[in-house]
């Protein structure tokens, strides 16, 4: 049963490597707040006159090869304006009924900004398959945490050597994060 216990804590250990640093990391570029300096293009190009916001959304992505999440749309004299949001980048998609035309202004934040999206992406009710894919790998290491744990625990319970360190280890993490957290909320 230890060897079990002891595999299933490696292979979580593994798979949860990268997840585990990619919040990290992101972690560390907001708490020193890491300037993310975009890199902005704008482009004009025409669509189908007189369409709603979905189906204009719908028309730019197949033909400009546009991707994101639909935002909130603006009344505009004539139009409207909306964003299509992706991890690490927007474009705002100013639209002219009448005429067609069409302003698309990108904003792209390169890696920085994908992890920093990633971070905060949420849930699993999106319009984007990606992100509600995003959101159950999320979940899946949300639940693996706790069996890393419980695996860690259950084999350090079973080493009688390494009782003595453990119970150090244990209660000096836990004073850290209850310091820590009294810390943040003052």
């Amino acid at each position: 049963m230890y060897r079990l216990i002891r595999n299933i804590h490696l292979i979580l250990g593994l798979l949860l490597f990268w997840m585990v640093m990619m919040y990290a990391v992101s972690a560390a570029q907001m708490a020193h707040q890491i300037k993310i300096v975009p890199v902005i293009t704008e482009s004009d190009v025409t669509a189908t006159p007189g369409l709603d916001v979905r189906p204009l959304a719908m028309e730019l992505m197949e033909k400009n090869g546009l991707t994101g999440e639909l935002g909130n749309a603006t009344s505009l004299p004539g139009g409207y304006r909306f964003p299509l949001t992706r991890a690490g980048g927007v474009t705002q998609i100013t639209y002219d009924r009448a005429t067609g035309k069409v302003h698309l202004k990108t904003s792209d934040n390169g890696v920085w900004g994908i992890l920093n999206r990633l971070h905060h992406f949420h849930g699993l009710h999106n319009q984007s398959g990606a992100r509600n894919a995003w959101g159950w790998l999320v979940l899946f290491a949300s639940l693996a945490m706790f069996a890393l744990g419980g695996t860690g625990v259950y084999m350090w319970f079973k080493l009688h050597k390494e009782r003595g360190i453990g119970v150090v280890l244990l209660s000096a993490n836990l004073v850290v994060s209850i310091i820590l957290l009294i810390a943040l909320r003052m």
